[in-house]
């Protein structure tokens, strides 16, 4: 938790119960988790603080704007190179498909289960992960003349070897 109150904020503490700190955690836990104001004063009771939930809502009424910039600004943001990862499984004695999006720094941004080796629809699952993010995307990477052709030969290669090794029995 990063609930940092600067000593500069105090004073827009004061005559507050209870203390800064106590504030702005509560404030970062309703902010943070999607909590209601009842589930924010369970958490503080669990602690051993008592206080209302109406005294949260105007805590979180006065400083949350605050607070929610802070983590805004703050919140991870997706890199800008990501690739679809493919593992065969078997469930249940049955063969799957596990897609997984990953980002550069190997971060698993979701993931997809077919029981039929698709790769148009592992595509479209990439593609609506990505416009979930909200990023644009370049069409045809091709025609932008960002992948030399021998690369884009080595790409056909290893898309071949691949399905040579799908298609064997195993």
């Amino acid at each position: 938790m990063s609930v940092a109150v600067a000593p500069s904020d105090h004073s827009r503490y004061r005559g507050y119960r209870f203390p800064p700190e106590i504030i702005a955690h509560a404030v970062w836990l309703y902010f943070r988790f999607h909590l209601s104001f009842r589930d924010v004063q369970d958490l503080l009771a669990e602690r051993g603080i008592i206080v209302s939930h109406g005294a949260i809502t105007q805590w979180c009424a006065k400083f949350g704007p605050t607070f929610a910039q802070g983590l805004h600004r703050r919140r991870a943001r997706p890199g800008d190179k990501w690739h679809l990862d493919e593992v065969l499984l078997k469930i249940g004695g049955k063969r799957h498909w596990l897609w997984r999006a990953v980002r550069q720094n190997d971060v698993v941004l979701d993931i997809l289960v077919q029981q039929r080796r698709d790769q148009n629809a592992a595509e479209r699952f990439l593609r609506q992960v990505v416009d979930g993010v909200g990023y644009e995307r370049a069409s045809n990477h091709r025609q932008l003349g960002q992948l030399p052709a021998r690369d884009s030969a080595s790409a056909a290669q290893l898309r071949a070897s691949t399905a040579q090794a799908s298609e064997q029995p195993g």
